[in-house]
């Protein structure tokens, strides 16, 4: 008889997260049941299927999918996003305190992905508590500085708490890192046995489908994902308009808080914007682009975070190009793996520009190279097999 897994995750299909694939992997050794919300991430409204009359149960590829009640943003500004995780806080504690005593006796391992909100890892500490099963916390985001890069507030006595929350749910979990710098940090932090899952690609697409990289007329550079404060698009788009040669363009793919601002900021003919794509569509823009752009402010702990694109760009084998803080675990993974260009946005910004100016001047030897060094770091440390046995070593 299968062993039973419990995944609590904010976001799940048909939002598109990496958890998505990570449960179909699991699925094929274990029982899988999914907590989740009703899924509206990045659109601001349900899903179509979707309303607050449910469905809160359903079944996919064999993962029985349990979802609470809801409301979706309705819109990226601060008083709606704190009222969708007030209200998904209240239906998922309520909802895990009655499903975990049910099942007390059911159950042998919990997996939260805690992405933000990251007290969604306090369900599966009750959890823990009520079955006496261990918790695996998967660590994918830090508060309270995610907060602070999110919203470029100051530190304030209210983030302190935020913090001794976040510590608490560390203490009280066993922890899954999803870096390698975050695995050492909290070695030397909590003195306790750490695990290391790496995030897989959120779209999974057919090794046979993926291109060479090849320059067709203009090079392009292409970001995709949310556009916020945390993503410093205005930074590498800045570095961008310093350039004059018209042998590039920038494309941006996807939405956000900062999304219309910096539209009407940036509206040079190199710079194309764009929503979000079908997964068809998005295989064709990816297998276009020469160069990913991968830009994170790494505030304070947020530098052991790997931004969970990072492994989708390596997948399609091109340069990435990083814009990030100094010792942050992109710097790391970029630089001592060949796998592109780190910006450091600390640097002066002729540095930095006359970094994307080289870009430009690169041979065909720079683009098969990179190529070689991505597919190689791909496939040892985030394709499915490399993923597979990391989870064997973590679910005994």
């Amino acid at each position: 008889m299968k062993k039973k897994i419990i995944i609590i995750t904010p976001n799940f299909y048909p939002e598109n997260f990496p958890i998505n694939n990570i449960a179909n992997i699991l699925s094929k050794d274990y029982e899988i049941e999914v907590l989740t919300n009703l899924p509206s991430y990045r659109i601001n409204k349900f899903y179509e299927g979707y309303n607050i009359f449910g469905p809160y149960k359903e079944e996919k590829n064999s993962i029985r999918i349990f979802r609470v009640f809801t409301f979706p943003r309705l819109s990226d500004k601060k008083i709606f996003i704190l009222f969708h995780y007030v209200v998904y806080f209240i239906s998922m504690l309520l909802f895990c305190f009655f499903y975990f005593l049910k099942n007390r006796n059911k159950i042998n391992y919990i997996l939260t992905y805690s992405l933000s909100p990251t007290f969604t890892a306090l369900f599966g500490i009750l959890g823990s508590k009520i079955s006496g099963t261990k918790h695996f916390n998967w660590v994918q985001d830090i508060w309270p500085e995610a907060i602070i890069s999110s919203s470029n507030k100051k530190k304030s006595i209210i983030y302190e708490i935020i913090k001794i929350f976040q510590e608490y749910l560390f203490d009280k979990s066993e922890l899954i890192a999803q870096s390698i710098s975050m695995k050492n940090y909290f070695e030397k932090k909590y003195k306790k046995k750490i695990y290391q899952l790496n995030n897989i690609p959120r779209n999974l697409f057919q090794d046979n489908q993926i291109k060479k990289n090849n320059i067709n007329g203009k090079i392009t550079f292409s970001y995709f994902g949310n556009i916020g404060k945390a993503q410093r698009l205005d930074y590498f788009l800045d570095l961008f308009m310093k350039i004059e040669s018209e042998n590039f363009e920038v494309n941006i793919f996807g939405s956000g808080s900062e999304k219309k601002e910096l539209m009407n900021k940036y509206t040079s003919k190199k710079i194309k914007w764009h929503g979000y794509l079908n997964e068809r569509s998005i295989l064709d823009e990816y297998n276009k682009t020469n160069y990913f752009l991968l830009p994170i402010e790494a505030t304070g702990r947020q530098k052991y975070i790997l931004p969970g694109k990072f492994s989708s760009y390596l997948f399609f084998c091109r340069p990435i190009i990083g814009f990030s803080n100094r010792d942050s675990v992109l710097e790391e993974y970029i630089k001592n793996n060949k796998l592109g260009e780190f910006i450091d946005i600390g640097a002066e910004v002729k540095i930095n520009t006359r970094i994307i100016k080289n870009l430009l001047n690169n041979n065909i030897d720079y683009y098969e190279t990179h190529y070689a060094n991505a597919k190689n770091f791909y496939i040892k440390n985030f394709s499915t097999s490399s993923i597979t046995k990391q989870i064997k070593k973590i679910f005994i």
